[in-house]
């Protein structure tokens, strides 16, 4: 994916992210957030440890705006990017419960025209990334998508060849996340941003949440920032509307406290529907994909985990047997590395825990 870069910020840098230092580090994740975010020059970060239903902690760092020096605050919002596939994964399982959708009945149940190759697919292969469709992308390094526009991108899809035969191998793509949006507009008859809003965003009271990409203007959101040969620059990458489902979902730390709490609860999803969607895939060599309905899987002994990351810049991750939670958000795209990041404060928070 390329960087669209701007001017390079000028050497407050270096005064700012001094203000960060760790001289006299209290125990918790705070500490060890503000050292990561000296050692990989992170302007902003918010994180949070939730325990068995509880906030632990709760920490807004550093610098949502350098040129303004605008401090982070809990209601900062961030590009979640594509750990946005969690929600699509809850909003998927909640419409197979209200008997709207099958996880195992083929795509072309709501997608018709399809091409008869596509039709044998199911919407769990879409989530799961075993489909072995081609990605929307033309070269994901230059943000070179088929087209923008959803039935352009699918007639341009449509006339590639397959990669695999569906269920064989695990491929990280958006594709099957374009289709699934398709799917659940299709039944739901809304605009999927629109569903998710009435569904979930608004009864949960998290009124910073909303979709679109890095150029959107988004009330409340930090600047994005990514580091080039050693310095930080700004930070531009479009997300077209049919990659939302995939990533493109903004929030902020007290909004996806929120989701988390909604989900541990059952407020969101029945107990089974949880546990099908943290379950991770099995190929028919064996091997584990790693991946359930739109969520990363760890089964690291007395340790499971699930979650996502995006953009390298932010993730979460819950620690299932552990009942724990670590969010991480940070506003330095493609180099703040969450996922080590989120490993280092369970370790200080979970017994025993090594990734």
């Amino acid at each position: 994916m390329k960087e669209r870069a701007g001017r390079t910020i000028l050497p407050m840098i270096a005064t700012v992210l001094a203000t960060l230092g760790v001289a006299a580090p209290a125990p918790g994740a705070e500490a060890t957030v503000r050292a990561w975010m000296v050692e990989k020059q992170i302007p902003a970060a918010c994180v949070a440890v939730l325990r068995k239903g509880r906030v632990a902690e709760r920490h807004a760092l550093g610098w949502s705006n350098l040129e303004l020096k605008i401090r982070t605050t809990p209601t900062t919002v961030f590009q979640l990017a594509s750990a946005s596939k969690t929600f699509t994964g809850v909003a998927v399982m909640a419409l197979v419960e209200k008997g709207k959708l099958e996880l195992d009945a083929t795509i072309g149940t709501w997608l018709p025209d399809l091409p008869q190759s596509w039709k044998a697919i199911t919407l769990r292969q879409l989530m799961n990334h075993t489909s072995g469709l081609p990605d929307v992308f033309r070269d994901e390094s230059k943000t070179d998508l088929y087209a923008d526009d959803p039935k352009e991108l699918l007639a341009k899809l449509t006339s590639l060849p397959v990669l695999n035969p569906p269920g064989v191998k695990w491929e990280y793509d958006q594709t099957g996340y374009f289709l699934a949006g398709l799917i659940i507009e299709k039944v739901t008859g809304l605009p999927f941003e629109t569903f998710m809003k009435r569904r979930y965003f608004e009864p949960l009271g998290m009124r910073s949440t909303r979709y679109g990409d890095y150029y959107a203007v988004v009330p409340g959101r930090a600047t994005y920032y990514t580091l080039e040969d050693g310095k930080l620059r700004h930070f531009l990458y479009p997300f077209a509307r049919v990659m939302w489902t995939g990533a493109g979902l903004n929030t902020s730390l007290d909004d996806l406290v929120k989701w988390n709490l909604a989900l541990d609860s059952g407020k969101l999803l029945k107990p089974a529907s949880v546990a099908e969607m943290w379950t991770s895939t099995k190929l028919p060599d064996g091997s584990d994909a790693g991946y359930g309905m739109g969520w990363a899987v760890r089964n690291l002994p007395r340790h499971r985990s699930v979650g996502h990351s995006g953009g390298n810049s932010s993730g979460y991750t819950k620690f299932i047997d552990d009942g724990v939670t670590v969010i991480v958000l940070t506003n330095l795209a493609r180099a703040a590395f969450p996922d080590p990041l989120i490993d280092r404060i369970a370790q200080g928070v979970i017994p025993g825990f090594k990734p």
